[in-house]
């Protein structure tokens, strides 16, 4: 999946790698205008999120010549979604050692997560929406333990946290299943206060 600018069109072998361009002592593009991301949470209400590691090529002048995925979110929309922000961004183009513009071939990560301690989300979240979560996991990531969902590592991660800075026993938490089969069975409880309870 990629997505092709207007502009002058540019081969990808004029243009250096980000890795030997710092090495050489130059310096990276600067993303000078970064779009609302608007519309994620249609995604977010269906479970769908995850991290997008996205290969742009940016010209001399600074105008974005390529966009595509290199390292996929699993899920089409989300990549499609992180493409169409990467095509609306603007940028300062990269230097050489000298201070004169190159083009360069870089590559950065776009991490669309509906979970957040910072803003709240976290605590704020029912079970239901926990449950549609843990099995849109399950379901693009079947390698990996349902444990490892993002949400769950930060909610286990803080009630940690909380006991050591009350030196309390840290213990391990509640059972990721556990939780689970009980959010199931009552889905508008919130999520903090299930975990609460089966620690306990």
């Amino acid at each position: 999946m990629a997505v092709l600018l207007p502009g002058a069109a540019l081969a990808a072998e004029e243009a250096l790698d980000a890795g030997a361009l710092r090495a050489a002592g130059g310096s990276l593009p600067v993303m000078t205008y970064a779009p609302p991301s608007d519309g994620k949470e249609a995604l977010f209400a269906r479970g769908i999120q995850g991290m997008v590691r996205i290969r742009v090529v940016v010209g001399t002048d600074g105008a974005l010549r390529d966009a595509s995925i290199a390292d996929s979110s699993r899920s089409p929309e989300l990549d499609a979604f992180a493409l169409g922000l990467v095509g609306r961004m603007t940028f300062q183009p990269a230097k050489d050692k000298a201070g004169q513009p190159v083009a360069v071939i870089a590559h950065f990560p776009m991490e669309l997560w509906k979970d957040s301690a910072m803003d709240g989300t976290l605590f704020a979240k029912s079970c239901g929406d926990f449950v549609m979560d843990a099995d849109w996991f399950r379901q693009a990531f079947p390698e990996k333990r349902p444990d490892q969902l993002r949400g769950w590592l930060l909610l286990t991660g803080i009630f940690v946290a909380q006991r050591y800075s009350a030196g309390a026993k840290l213990g391990t938490g509640p059972d990721f299943q556990a939780v689970y089969d009980a959010c199931r069975a009552k889905p508008k409880r919130k999520l903090v206060d299930m975990y609460k309870q089966l620690e306990s």
